[in-house]
């Protein structure tokens, strides 16, 4: 309420400072001058003045009485102007307290302001007025008021009553800037009184008590409130002071302490149970048993964990609250590093109890006009999505050089710099690169990559600008810059992760980016707007923490002219299928999932087409036309970030979460429930599995005949994909950072990135043969993407062209 008043405050002031302003410049003829404008707001309105030529000579006479007493005018309309700039400062309780001297220096001036204005007022309202005794009547109310406030004002202050000299300057105030709130009401009068042939000196009479009564009357209640407010704090005060006071002479026992409830609670992945013999048992699957004691001092427990890992036998001290069955906690202060990821900011539950789901919202909007969408031309060359066509990270007949340096320019065709942290990977189509960015107003925004497992977020909240930015395929020309959304990120980052990590998709024609919980966005290939969804919260991080945010990565893929979207998140789960040409949903599936990263994927198979999902509780197959599911597979990572692949008639689904870190391959066409029974590697429908082999980031990529998993920490293994034989695991020989980007592969060589930017070169086959390392120079966290005789890389500072030069 008070921010809604201060900003009607400040509108008001700066249209009385520009009447103000505008009678000072022009004194002989301001209204004249103003006259063809109100003419053209009146017919643009579809209103008529059926006296015209009155209506001239009334404003000529309304300025002659300003133009016969220039002097006076300006003493007016001068001091008055200041007067509305200085009062609201003055009345501001930031400045008082923060700037005693310059509030004392300026509520002289305010005062000498105020004088001059009213007395000049008071000149030209009873002396010259241009309605004639009725206005008078009123100026002689409102300018007598206004004097009288001032007076009375200065004399409280002087007395040291600084409540009510307060008061009364906002009542002087409130009819200083009525002369506002005036021209308001005889805008509105002229608009609806003109045509029905009311005279304009009954209009301006009318506007004169209309707007000085509003402005003093909402002062009035204003006042009014805010000293009823006064009077309860003063009564909460005093009540304080009395318990206190009974509590000290022992009139009044002691409040009984805060206690935590006893029976079993949830979070996540945790359980705890508080005894009422003061000891507690905190456990989580995969995560170490704390078991200890709790004391509270009023709204603060203590817990001790003397047998708990190295670093946690020390107190841990939390704010708590219980609010009907549930329980939170906030951290005060904690040394333990797990304990504190566990119960700071988290909320339990008793077990069965399930969270509530909030509301989703999936708002479209469209550009007013939608162009006429490009032709896609031939896909030939194109990297249209994450990892090319499919997912597949093949594209043969590029003839790439073995060797490149990003520091001496060996092979290097180009290199155009990109603002902004992100680790979406680069498209083609046509003469065109499509990348996506996030720019953070932190100027020294970053990540931190390596072979860690902290799952702590960043902490860039700033204000970001969310980009898709196309370029000239051969010079690395920038053709067009779009900022799809711009404002403070919804949602926190992982510090490795970034804010723009999901890869755009084309297919000739639109180019799409998600940005998880700022919307998806579509343009078409010139840039051109064309919808966004916005999808509401997407809130994904730990499954087992759910305080813990990560931001999303799962990328768009286009299918048959279906944008679709693998939505899984802590509250809810689901995919959706937008119209890619307008936006409009076309189907939505819910799904019972944990948080999940990776990309879907479509295959056209012998059954049919089918989309294939990688997530923690199954792997499912869906027809994505409609988005029936056809079949699930269980025995997935609690975490899944490779997407799935398909190649020479079969599936292949991997994650790198332990204990499972599950490879499964299977055969198309199935349906139901595919999970298989506790001891079996294989069944009808899945042609083999290993447990404790797959990835936890790169998606694995089938090439020739051979499954090739690459993990992060730089350990490659290849398999039969028909049989599941192992052919080959080896260790890189260039770790470094570890590696977060896929493998692609062309004309028989396999290209892997590091984290650190070098890019090893290894020769596809049964036999590992390491051909050549090299270096980028800058952070690369991107899958490459290939396209005519040329791979581009994007990675944490530019867009790179590898190639052999002419």
């Amino acid at each position: 309420m008070a921010r809604a008043l201060w900003c009607a405050v400040v509108l008001l002031v700066l249209l009385g400072v520009a009447s103000a302003a505008h009678r000072a410049v022009f004194i002989a003829d301001a209204v004249t001058r103003a006259a063809p404008v109100r003419l053209k707001l009146l017919r643009a309105l579809g209103r008529d003045d059926r006296d015209l030529r009155q209506r001239v000579l009334d404003f000529d006479r309304f300025d002659r009485r300003y133009a016969a007493h220039p002097v006076v005018t300006l003493l007016h309309v001068v001091p008055g102007a200041m007067f509305l700039i200085l009062a609201p400062i003055q009345l501001s309780s930031r400045v008082r307290t923060r700037y005693p001297a310059f509030h004392r220096w300026s509520g002289r001036v305010l005062l000498v302001t105020a004088f001059v204005t009213g007395l000049s007022g008071l000149y030209l309202g009873l002396l010259v007025p241009f309605a004639g005794a009725t206005e008078a009547i009123a100026i002689a109310v409102f300018g007598g008021l206004f004097l009288f406030a001032i007076g009375r004002a200065f004399v409280l202050i002087r007395a040291g009553r600084v409540a009510s000299h307060r008061e009364w300057m906002l009542r002087a105030f409130a009819i200083a800037i009525g002369i506002s709130t005036v021209r308001v009401f005889g805008a509105i009068f002229d608009v609806a009184l003109t045509p029905a042939g009311f005279r304009t000196d009954v209009s301006f009479v009318l506007a004169i008590w209309a707007g000085w009564v509003t402005t003093l009357g909402a002062a009035e209640i204003w006042i009014r409130f805010t000293r009823r407010r006064a009077a309860r704090a003063l009564q909460f005060v005093a009540l304080t002071l009395a318990l206190a006071c009974m509590r000290a002479s022992g009139v009044l026992g002691q409040q009984p302490t805060p206690t935590l409830p006893s029976s079993p609670l949830k979070f996540g992945a945790f359980v705890v149970r508080f005894a009422t013999d003061g000891t507690f048992l905190l456990d989580g699957q995969g995560w170490p048993s704390f078991r200890g004691s709790w004391k509270t001092d009023a709204e603060r427990v203590e817990l001790v964990t003397p047998a708990a890992p190295q670093g946690c036998n020390g107190p841990g001290r939390y704010r708590f609250r219980v609010e009907s069955t549930r329980l939170s906690f906030d951290l005060v202060s904690d040394e333990c590093v797990p304990r504190r990821m566990i119960l700071d900011r988290s909320t339990w539950r008793p077990e069965g109890e399930a969270e509530p789901v909030p509301v989703r919202r999936i708002v479209r909007t469209a550009a007013a006009s939608l162009p006429a969408l490009p032709d896609a031309g031939t896909p030939a060359g194109s990297w249209p999505s994450f990892r090319g066509a499919h997912a597949s990270g093949i594209a043969e007949g590029q003839h790439f050089p073995d060797r490149w340096d990003g520091k001496t320019g060996e092979n290097i065709l180009w290199r155009t710099p990109i603002p902004g942290l992100a680790h979406s990977s680069p498209i083609v189509w046509g003469q065109r690169i499509f990348v996506t960015t996030a720019v953070s107003s932190r100027p020294n925004a970053t990540f931190r990559p390596g072979l860690y497992g902290d799952g702590d977020a960043s902490d860039d909240r700033s204000r970001h600008r969310w980009m898709i930015d196309a370029f000239d395929k051969h010079s690395g020309k920038v053709l067009w810059e779009r900022v799809a959304y711009e404002g403070e990120p919804v949602d926190k980052r992982h510090i490795k992760s970034t804010y723009a990590s999901a890869t755009p998709a084309t297919d000739g024609r639109i180019v799409v980016a998600s940005f998880g919980s700022q919307g998806v966005h579509a343009y078409d290939v010139n840039g051109n707007f064309l919808w966004k969804v916005d999808l509401s919260r997407l809130n994904l991080g730990a499954y087992d923490i759910p305080t813990f945010e990560w931001g999303p990565a799962s990328s768009p893929i286009i299918w048959n002219g279906l944008v679709i979207l693998q939505c899984d998140t802590q509250a809810d789960s689901f995919l959706l299928a937008l119209n890619a040409e307008t936006g409009e949903t076309v189907w939505k599936t819910d799904r019972n999932e944990l948080p999940s990263w990776g990309t879907p994927t479509v295959a056209s198979t012998p059954a049919g087409p089918e989309l294939v999902t990688n997530a923690a509780n199954f792997i499912r197959g869906y027809d994505p036309r409609t988005g029936k599911e056809l079949w699930r597979l269980g025995g997935s990572s609690k975490i899944t970030a490779p997407t799935p692949v398909f190649g020479d008639g079969l599936f292949v689904v991997a994650s790198g979460r332990g204990p499972e870190r599950p490879i499964f391959v299977m055969r198309p066409g199935a349906r139901g429930d595919l999970t298989l029974p506790d001891g079996k590697d294989a069944s009808d429908a899945v042609v083999w599995s290993r447990t404790g082999r797959g990835p936890y980031m790169p998606t694995p990529l089938i090439y020739n005949g051979l499954l090739y998993v690459l993990n992060n920490n730089g350990v490659l293994d290849a398999y039969q994909l028909q049989s599941g034989e192992e052919i080959y695991r080896q260790r890189l020989p260039q770790i470094g950072s570890g590696y977060s980007a896929s493998p692609v592969a062309a004309d028989g060589k396999i290209y892997l990135s590091n984290e650190d930017g070098e890019m090893l070169v290894v020769a596809a086959g049964k036999e590992f043969r390491h051909l050549a390392t090299n270096s980028i120079g800058e952070l690369l966290m991107a899958t490459p993407a290939l396209s005519e005789g040329i791979m581009y890389v994007r990675t944490s500072a530019s867009l790179l062209a590898i190639g052999r030069k002419p």
